[in-house]
């Protein structure tokens, strides 16, 4: 096991095995792998449309943290397909009417001041992917439908437009 200077906790194939069979209910969100032949090779085999992952590294101290975001942001697990998306395009094409329009812009301006496309085209990934293998999502929770843009990614089903929810409600003021 390794931790980098962030927290990521990378683990090898075997010793990730290892862990899960001493507790098989450990919570493995969150980690990494390093030298992920194995789970590469079940992607290919059974899910060829998931993307490979990526391998751990350590992270430089000398980083400074925008760099670390924007190379997280390269780096999101998805096809290059929806990381290349023009993803405000799309939300803006599925508003109707002016008042879509204008609500959508509006958090579309926050979003891209979070740098959070990228956050947008996993979801719509997510979403997508779910669908195609028919997995059922839920009416939504929490503080994310207040997003209208969530609302018409599908992500949630509550129109926060509709119930005059405050996006601000969501995305927090820096």
């Amino acid at each position: 096991m390794l931790i980098d200077d962030y927290g990521h906790v990378g683990y090898t194939e075997k010793e990730l095995i290892a862990e899960l069979r001493k507790n098989p209910k450990a919570p493995i969100d969150g980690c990494f792998l390093i030298g992920a032949e194995l789970y590469d090779h079940a992607i290919e085999v059974n899910f060829s449309d998931l993307p490979p992952i990526k391998d751990w590294n350590t992270i430089d101290r000398t980083v400074l943290v925008f760099e670390y975001h924007a190379t997280r942001n390269r780096h999101w697990f998805m096809p290059e397909e929806y990381k290349n998306f023009d993803i405000a395009k799309y939300l803006l094409m599925q508003c109707n009417g002016e008042a879509e329009l204008q609500r959508m812009g509006e958090e579309l301006l926050m979003y891209a001041d979070r740098e959070l496309f990228p956050f947008l085209c996993y979801l719509k990934y997510m979403v997508d992917t779910l669908h195609k293998h028919k997995v059922v999502l839920g009416l939504g929770r929490g503080s994310s439908v207040a997003s209208f843009a969530l609302y018409k990614l599908g992500v949630h089903k509550v129109n926060s437009l509709e119930y005059d929810l405050d996006i601000h409600e969501f995305l927090k003021d820096k």
